[in-house]
């Protein structure tokens, strides 16, 4: 099957067009990847400092009269959401407050450092987590910040089994149409071969089709046709 040029030039059609599609896959998915992680990242960020400067104007509007750790649960209150869990944490690693409905490791919370990002998985579901240090009262306390990865790994997934299913199909339509056009491309060499079988002693007056002279398989029939010639005229001297 793969000794015709017709199938060769399928199989180097369809190896080049899957090495740049590979190449592309993985490029395009790498930085897809990392745009939504960066953002992820950037939303997670964002979010923490909204919980300080809430817990901050909690403080400022209660004037002194407040306690540290109540206030931090009234602005616990004001952050619910779907996809953001809140924790916060004293010096003495002891929970003070939280709206996560998982407990955490102990050991997150105890070498968790300031501004840095961790993927703990608690339960059956993946978070991204950020730790930023929170001040009141004097006392230092270590916010947590989770964020559900849950829909993001579903997009990806979508993502991944779009390329994997593009991927293919694109690589069977070239396979299909490259090898109608390296048939169509080689026909006028099929017509030239039968032809050529057809010419004997009798009928060496005959020459072959020239469709294009100026390109490739129509210069070869050319020079195919005058070699005819030459033979005619030899044949002709010798009979």
């Amino acid at each position: 099957m793969f000794s015709s040029i017709r199938a060769k030039l399928t199989l180097w059609n369809i190896c080049v067009l899957a090495l740049i599609l590979a190449v592309f896959s993985v490029v395009t998915y790498t930085l897809f990847l990392r745009v939504v992680q960066d953002e992820s990242k950037t939303n997670l960020t964002e979010m923490a400092g909204n919980f300080v400067t809430s817990a901050n104007q909690l403080k400022n509007e209660k004037e002194g009269r407040f306690d540290a750790n109540s206030l931090i649960n009234e602005a616990l209150e004001d952050f619910q959401f779907r996809d953001y869990r809140f924790a916060v944490y004293d010096n003495s690693n002891t929970l003070v407050g939280t709206t996560v409905d998982i407990d955490i490791p102990p050991e997150l919370t105890a070498s968790a450092d300031g501004g840095q990002y961790s993927r703990v998985q608690l339960g059956s579901e993946d978070y991204l987590v950020i730790q930023k240090p929170l001040t009141l009262d004097g006392k230092t306390f270590r916010l947590f910040v989770l964020f559900s990865l849950a829909d993001q790994i579903a997009i990806e997934s979508r993502v991944r089994n779009i390329f994997l299913i593009i991927v293919p199909a694109l690589l069977l339509i070239a396979g299909l149409g490259g090898y109608f056009l390296a048939r169509n491309s080689l026909r006028p060499v099929a017509q030239m071969g039968e032809q050529a079988k057809r010419i004997g002693v009798d009928n060496l007056h005959e020459r072959l089709p020239v469709a294009n002279p100026e390109d490739e398989i129509g210069n070869l029939a050319v020079l195919f046709n005058q070699l005819l010639d030459r033979l005619s005229d030899e044949f002709e001297k010798q009979r």
